[in-house]
């Protein structure tokens, strides 16, 4: 995973990272951090999910917004 984001940053892309309390390096790396404030791998998921589908949704309306003109 930190190499693909090495990878990324080193072609000029945007690097979002999603990750846990723990993780200083993948946010080290990327261009956004998404940090659940948790140790417990559960919670941290069930968070991600949320994001995920947050995320999914803005970029969805983006791109119909973009279809109609």
């Amino acid at each position: 995973m930190l190499n693909g984001m090495k990878a990324a940053r080193e072609i000029g892309a945007k690097v979002v990272g999603i990750t846990g309390a723990k993780s200083d390096l993948m946010c080290g790396l990327s261009d956004v951090c998404v940090k659940v404030p948790s140790t417990s791998t559960p919670r941290i998921q069930e968070v991600h999910e949320v994001v995920y589908h947050v995320v999914s949704e803005l970029v969805e309306a983006e791109l119909a917004q973009g279809a109609r003109g």
